[in-house]
């Protein structure tokens, strides 16, 4: 059997003295040691090999399953006689002897007593059970399901769902969907729920973030899609003036000496060499498809220009030099171009692409942030990459066609801001800035400057990601957004003994306002920033935390729209001097697909340089940002090095990330 010791081994079960007691030993010369239950034996050449598991524990999707605890329970059903449960290709396969029982109704039977993931999703009856000479159960013996009647997965029935499960593989990144299978169960989320939209409108079907939000399996969704004409938008270059968005202008009132450098950007791995031609043809294309790039500051108005003669566009040759001397060039010119923009005489934005020659080529795409988000990102280089291939193959360039324009969006926000349900949303967020009390800070006359920005950061394995995205989530019907609130609502808790904690969320902010809006190809900064009390007091157990969070965040009126609606629009001098939150929380979903496509590899490890003024003051003490990337959940905790010490953070980063761990563990209990 193999046992397991050394600094980095657990100290036990969380809660689980017994199970502690049974798997952890004091050894004389080792030390203490887990028990792990595996069967193994060194090889000729001094490697392990695994030969199984001494207790039928098996680990399945992140979970630890105990197959004798299935067994027993559908033992306990009264038309049966045996039952023996095995793993088949990551499914879980029950044999039964007994009175045959269809197998939706046994699913349920077993859903009532165990968590999902305990759940078999097979139900073979046989006559009877294979047995060895020594009279146990012949478990090699058992034959290959027939994968019939699995109870998860409903094919597709028409011609709309089949295409919205297409959709749905390709956002979501899983190779089967079913048609009862849960949007947000199956890992997706808000922003993914705006791809959806978009991609389902370049294939003629009309649905809203709305509809998937109130009907989130493609059986109930589909009645209510419809195959029609998109929403009319302008197709032609937009002219004129457009005030500035709510973001904008908290932008606009935050101390920033430099706003010409606030700015986000990319740095990719080019697939193959490209042609530069090609690059700056579709550049241009994009430039006119996305009229928010043409957007110019004057006098505190956001202004559409005409389209520049001269590309931001740069070729750098890089072929020929050492890979360090390369990685060295790179960082240094992108650090220079994060200087280079101007929001008044442009440009806004800049393009370079480094040749390299034995290694991939690099592709550094700069945007200030005044005209750009996280979902302008996924959609600025989809249509990137497609005009890129058009050019290449000498095609007339087409993109699909635009959705409303920023200045039709800010005009229809402007009206929804005058609207008495915004204006009966002014209680509600009154209340949700009184008594903000300020955060522990190690130097409270520290300065909270870009500066002096430090980063922590932490990550969970794949698994551990599995079960957050797709099975904590069934317990309380909750999203993953809560399960993260909650984990820093209880963090805060255990720092400052408050059950209260106030905190910035920061939404994609497209919400529908109007049936005349389409906003799922629309580039532009519609990110919506808003106060939020958390009050855990009355939770005296893990359950009650995450219902108590969930019922808060559900109560938020629009998505948190209204906040600056109110703030810039409504004037409402009570919201606008009343304290802010020191913390901001962001969760951007999954973002693997985004930085990844036909051209595209991924992320380069390369700095892109300074993208924000040092001297900028931060608007927040601590920012939280959280996001799946490559299949693995990573959290992300800024703060100022001037005011906290590295040992309060690794001990705040850690904490939230362990609570997070006890929530997901207990949801799946």
């Amino acid at each position: 059997e193999l046992y397991l010791g050394g600094e980095s081994l657990a100290k036990g079960y969380y809660g689980q003295p017994e199970q502690t007691a049974e798997r952890w030993i004091e050894h004389p010369q080792w030390g203490r040691l887990y028990r792990t239950g595996d069967r193994v034996r060194y090889r000729w050449d001094g490697e392990l090999e695994f030969l199984g598991r001494f207790d039928h524990q098996i680990s399945l999707r992140g979970f630890r399953i105990e197959l004798g605890e299935i067994e027993a329970c559908l033992l306990r059903h009264p038309q049966i006689q045996e039952a023996v449960v095995e793993v088949w290709e990551e499914r879980l396969v029950a044999y039964l002897v007994g009175d045959t029982v269809e197998g939706e109704a046994m699913r349920q039977w077993v859903k009532q007593r165990l968590p999902e993931y305990m759940v078999p999703r097979f139900y073979e009856w046989l006559p009877a059970l294979p047995i060895t000479p020594n009279g146990k159960v012949d478990r090699k013996a058992l034959p290959e399901p027939a994968w019939e009647g699995e109870v998860t997965f409903v094919a597709a029935r028409n011609e709309i769902e089949a295409r919205l499960v297409h959709i749905w593989q390709e956002i979501l990144q899983q190779p089967q969907i079913g048609i009862q299978d849960n949007f947000f169960a199956c890992g997706g989320d808000s922003i993914l729920s705006i791809q959806v939209v978009a991609r389902a409108q370049r294939e003629g079907l009309r649905l809203t973030p709305k509809q998937l939000f109130e009907h989130q399996t493609i059986a109930e969704l589909a009645p209510y899609v419809q195959q029609q004409p998109q929403v009319a938008a302008e197709q032609g270059l937009v002219e004129g003036t457009v005030p500035f968005s709510p973001i904008q202008q908290w932008f606009w009132e935050q101390a920033i000496p430099n706003r010409n450098h606030w700015n986000q950007s990319l740095l990719l791995l080019w697939k193959e060499t490209a042609i530069p031609d090609a690059l700056q043809a579709a550049l241009q294309a994009v430039i006119e498809q996305h009229d928010a790039l043409r957007l110019r500051i004057v006098e505190e108005e956001s202004v559409h220009q005409s389209i520049e003669a001269e590309l931001p566009f740069t070729w750098v040759d890089l072929r020929g030099q050492p890979e360090e001397w390369q990685q060295q060039r790179i960082e240094q010119i992108a650090d220079q171009a994060q200087q280079q923009l101007d929001l008044t005489k442009g440009p806004i934005q800049r393009m370079i692409y480094f040749q390299l020659g034995d290694q991939p080529d690099r592709l550094l795409w700069i945007l200030h942030h005044w005209m750009v988000d996280a979902v302008s990102w996924r959609i600025l280089l989809e249509d990137f990459q497609q005009a890129y291939q058009q050019a290449t193959q000498q095609q007339p360039i087409q993109l699909p066609a635009k959705t409303s324009s920023w200045k039709d969006w800010i005009a229809q926000l402007q009206q929804y801001a005058q609207t008495q349900q915004v204006q009966k949303e002014l209680p509600y967020w009154k209340q949700q800035v009184e008594s903000i009390t300020a955060l522990p800070v190690d130097h409270p006359e520290g300065e909270n400057r870009q500066a002096h920005l430090q980063m922590k950061v932490r990550t969970f394995t794949k698994e551990q990601t599995e079960a957050l995205l797709r099975e904590s989530t069934k317990a309380y019907r909750t999203q993953v957004t809560d399960l993260l609130l909650t984990a820093w609502a209880q963090t805060v808790q255990k720092w400052t003994a408050s059950d209260i904690c106030h905190l910035h969320l920061e939404g994609h902010g497209r919400e529908e306002i109007s049936e005349q809006l389409d906003l799922s190809r629309t580039v532009g900064w519609f990110t919506s920033l808003y106060p939020l009390k958390l009050d855990i007091s009355e939770a005296e157990t893990m359950g009650d935390a995450i219902k108590g969070v969930k019922e808060q965040i559900r109560a938020i009126p629009h998505k948190g729209l209204g906040y600056g609606l109110l703030q810039t629009w409504g004037k409402e001098s009570s919201l606008t001097t009343a304290p802010k939150p020191e913390v901001s929380f962001n969760y951007l979903g999954q973002v693997d697909g985004t930085w990844s496509g036909d051209l595209l590899l991924g992320m380069a490890p390369e700095a892109r340089g300074e993208m924000v003024d040092p001297t900028s003051e931060r608007a927040h003490r601590i920012d939280l940002l959280g996001m799946v990337v490559a299949g693995r959940f990573q959290l992300t905790l800024q703060y100022s090095e001037q005011q906290y010490e590295q040992q309060t953070m690794d001990w705040l980063i850690q904490t939230y990330m362990e609570q997070l761990q006890q929530l997901i563990t207990h949801c799946c209990s």
